[in-house]
């Protein structure tokens, strides 16, 4: 289905399917989101997380182990929590990132030692990372959020540096990387496609010199369903922002992208930055900085109808219409999209109180406040 969210952070919880959204920085009630299995919300805000205060907005990451969901906050360290209660994990400052293996939770940090949290204890290690990735002990890290790859040693205090100039499977960006689920082969995303390693050596590339109906050849983020077939968004990035042109699932029995989606073909705004979750059916979910959408995974793949949410802040009428309708909101609107209820755009319209559509059909009505959405429902045109 297809939720509003107005969040920036999107991650899924693999262990139990849960989905945890973090506010975006504009936003002036900030709150953590968790969607649960039964389609309810739980929000997490100043008043059930005590430790919330006016630098809350700058919550930048969330992981999870077995049992624990972990918060990553820029300025005041690391946050855990039990399905009960929240929990200061530790005090420390210029964090960049989180990520995990197995139960022990990794805290990387800008120019200075990454944390190593396990059950008994907080460590720091003395090697600079701003992105880490580790499994079974094994560990490769950047210090950017788009530059090359190093190969850590195995008391994480020492590293081997990779670049094209020593490699010549890989290119000088690296918007993302991470282990596959099924075996410790490292993938490198970047501008020329997927760079593979096994151990400490590059050994295969993933490129549209060596496969069929690659859109792209740059790819921002990716990530692998039960299977290690690959969904990633290709576009450009670097420095300056990521600019996402296409979503693609990469079959890794065919070795071919098999499904190709752009603006032409899905609800999803490529306009925005875009966040990708493997939910554990496999489904795609993906987060456009404003919606949340779902490709439902089956023999015929598709994207899920629109729904709007539960609690509208307007109401409209009469509904359904003939063509004219009249819009009765307290809140704050600037505009008015139309979309269909696979949620692609039909048009966007200036608000006023009475406003025209004239093909017949269902719709949802979405009201924005200067791009913050604050509330859709479904019309009918007869």
């Amino acid at each position: 289905n297809f939720v509003s969210t107005n969040y920036s952070q999107f991650e899924i919880n693999p262990y139990d399917g849960t989905m945890w959204f973090i506010s975006n920085l504009s936003q002036s009630n900030f709150n953590i989101k968790r969607i649960n299995n039964d389609g309810s919300m739980t929000f997490f805000t100043p008043s059930n997380m005590p430790f919330m205060d006016v630098n809350s907005r700058h919550f930048i990451g969330v992981d999870f182990s077995s049992s624990k969901t972990f918060l990553l906050h820029e300025f005041d360290g690391a946050f855990s929590y039990d399905g009960t209660t929240w929990v200061y994990e530790g005090a420390f400052d210029k964090g960049t990132s989180i990520s995990t293996d197995a139960d022990t939770i990794y805290f990387c940090r800008e120019n200075d030692d990454f944390i190593r949290l396990t059950e008994s204890s907080l460590s720091y290690n003395s090697s600079n990372s701003m992105r880490l990735a580790v499994k079974n002990g094994s560990a490769w890290k950047s210090t950017s959020f788009y530059d090359v790859i190093s190969k850590l040693n195995t008391t994480f205090d020492a590293a081997t540096y990779y670049s094209p100039d020593t490699c010549n499977l890989l290119d000088w960006s690296n918007h993302d990387f991470k282990f596959a689920r099924n075996s410790d082969t490292l993938y490198v995303a970047g501008e020329q496609g997927f760079s593979l390693a096994h151990s400490e050596t590059f050994v295969d590339t993933i490129t549209m010199n060596n496969t069929p109906n690659m859109p792209y050849p740059g790819i921002i983020e990716f990530e692998f369903d039960s299977q290690d077939n690959i969904w990633a968004v290709f576009g450009d990035g670097g420095a300056l922002g990521f600019y996402p042109q296409y979503i693609g699932y990469y079959d890794r029995s065919v070795q071919d992208w098999t499904l190709v989606y752009d603006q032409s073909n899905c609800p999803v705004d490529f306009t925005k930055r875009l966040d990708i979750e493997i939910d554990p059916d496999d489904n795609l979910w993906v987060c456009d900085n404003q919606d949340l959408h779902v490709l439902k995974i089956n023999n015929a793949p598709g994207w899920l109808s629109l729904v709007e949410e539960e609690k509208s802040s307007f109401s409209i009428f009469p509904n359904p219409s003939s063509g004219v309708i009249s819009i009765q909101t307290e809140v704050n609107v600037s505009d008015i999209e139309v979309r269909d209820l696979s949620g692609r755009l039909i048009k966007t319209i200036k608000y006023t109180p009475e406003i025209s559509i004239d093909k017949k059909g269902t719709y949802i009505l979405r009201l924005l406040d200067h791009g913050t959405v604050v509330g859709n429902q479904k019309v009918v045109i007869e």
